[in-house]
């Protein structure tokens, strides 16, 4: 990431295990944490538990050891942390357990990991070290806030409710639905899937993103339905071996390569999303000229190799939002996508 985090060095973060699985699956509010607990002189804390409710979670077939970290730390990128395991208070615990959500809230009764989470943040503070928590718990989210106001504490909160920053290693959103779409595809002869993009949606602190809305799956007998500030990528399905590169064959990468973007997914393993760029799109005549040549040949002539060797991709960074993270921040962005996934769906093709 080339992004300078706006927190200083110098922190202790705290994290819990909803930070973990939202990062796991790259939501755009984890990216500014992750930079700056990376920073040489922050410490990431992982409160007692939350090892096992991660490892519950990304290690069911149980290879890591019990208790162990390395699963978290590969997943942040760090080398080492600590674990805070001190015993709960009972005078905080109480407290903790009398609060009551406010009337807009919605969350469960705060666990004894959750309580530790915050309890870390007290302790912390207390000794006067500047504290992190990410979390995207409203109960945990709510509690260190309310000790944040009473302390005067220097506690700094990341979750989704905080306003986003433009992350500029970003290229594109993805919204949640995307990925839910994805399993579904249905692909045919007579249907070419492709992914709608949203442009310049605006997402919070002033911050705008193209936002990939969902998959659209359009009749090839028709033209692609023109929306207002809708664009389309073509979608393609690949294979990707073990280590998570994409295969084609000769004729399908002369097709990707005609493309100045494209997306493609494996069927396998289908929540998987990439979006990549042509550096040098072949121009269409040229593209069907190789094509015919192939076709009849069935193979490339070594010039014809180096036409296609000279075209670099390069992929796109992605990263998740979920619309109702927008919604806190800009319900008429949120408007606006409905709008568009409404005419997209009335159109030929659905998604």
């Amino acid at each position: 990431m080339v992004v300078e985090a706006k927190t200083e060095a110098g922190r202790t973060f705290i994290l819990d295990t909803s930070f973990l699985k939202a990062y796991s699956d790259l939501q755009l509010w984890t990216i500014e944490p992750v930079i700056a607990l990376r920073q040489p002189n922050s410490i990431i804390d992982i409160p007692a538990g939350i090892e096992g409710e991660f490892n519950r979670r990304f290690n069911p077939d149980g290879t890591l050891p019990l208790g162990s970290h390395s699963g978290i730390y590969k997943l942040l990128g760090v080398n080492s942390g600590t674990s805070y395991r001190a015993a709960l208070d009972e005078t905080l615990t109480e407290k903790l357990r009398e609060m009551r959500p406010r009337h807009y809230e919605h969350y469960d009764p705060l666990t004894g990991t959750d309580m530790r989470v915050v309890q870390a943040a007290v302790d912390y503070t207390q000794k006067g070290i500047p504290v992190a928590v990410a979390s995207a718990d409203a109960g945990i989210r709510r509690a260190v806030d309310e000790f944040r106001d009473q302390a005067n504490a220097d506690i700094e909160i990341f979750s989704p409710e905080r306003k986003p920053s433009r992350q500029e290693s970003i290229d594109l959103l993805v919204s949640g639905d995307t990925y839910e779409e994805l399993p579904k595809i249905q692909a045919d002869s007579l249907s070419t899937p492709y992914l709608a993009v949203a442009l310049d949606q605006h997402v919070g602190g002033g911050v705008h993103y193209n936002i990939i809305l969902g998959v659209y799956t359009h009749r090839v007998t028709r033209s692609l339905p023109k929306v207002d500030g809708v664009d389309f990528i073509r979608l393609y399905a690949l294979s990707s071996g073990s280590d998570g590169k994409f295969t084609a064959s000769s004729r399908t990468y002369i097709e990707l390569i005609g493309h100045s973007i494209f997306g493609a997914y494996d069927p396998e393993h289908p929540t998987s999303l990439f979006v990549f760029k042509s550096d040098k799109p072949l121009p269409l005549l040229e593209r069907h000229v190789l094509l015919r040549r192939y076709g009849k040949r069935g193979y490339l002539t070594k010039k014809e190799r180096q036409i296609i060797a000279g075209n670099r991709l390069k992929e796109n960074e992605l990263a998740r939002i979920e619309l109702e993270d927008i919604k806190r921040h800009d319900k008429l962005t949120v408007g606006r996508i409905n709008e568009m996934r409404y005419k997209l769906n009335g159109r030929n093709g659905h998604h």
